[in-house]
């Protein structure tokens, strides 16, 4: 999204908040495709997944493809590129030779700490400006909101 396209949003009489939420993961999604700082976070997917292991680590395929929302193969393919590059490693279950665990490598835990603090500033810059109190209603309301669509 441009400049322009969000003047020309923002025009529109009828937008809603949800039209606002969608609009603002849009424009920060673009700019983490458009930053040149960390590359792998320009794949959602590998981003998703680096991010889950960075708390959860030692965790099946299947776990991840649940946790992304995406699909095996999609998750398949962002492990295996993962994997040689030398983010992640594969590890059998000494018990259970069936059961593949996947793992952050050194190289992936320096990465994510890494992709944290970058994501850190971005956050800082974006609420640049913003007062804590209403940070605070912000995230109150999009919580709310978030309830109100589980529970439909």
């Amino acid at each position: 999204m441009n400049k322009e396209s969000i003047e020309e949003i923002r025009q529109n009489p009828n937008r809603t908040v949800l039209m606002m939420v969608n609009e603002l993961s849009k424009l920060f999604e673009d700019s983490i495709i458009q930053d040149k700082e960390i590359p792998l976070l320009k794949e959602k997917t590998a981003r998703l997944i680096l991010a889950y292991l960075a708390i959860n680590d030692g965790v099946t395929q299947q776990q991840l493809v649940k946790v992304t929302q995406m699909k095996g193969s999609t998750v398949s393919v962002a492990v295996t590129k993962m994997e040689n590059e030398g983010y992640i490693v594969r590890k059998s279950n000494e018990y259970d030779m069936r059961s593949v665990k996947i793992h952050l490598t050194k190289k992936g835990r320096a990465l994510s700490d890494e992709a944290k603090r970058f994501l850190d500033q971005k956050d800082s810059k974006i609420m640049h400006g913003i007062a804590e109190r209403d940070i605070r209603v912000a995230k109150y309301v999009l919580e709310k909101m978030i309830d109100n669509l589980l529970d439909l």
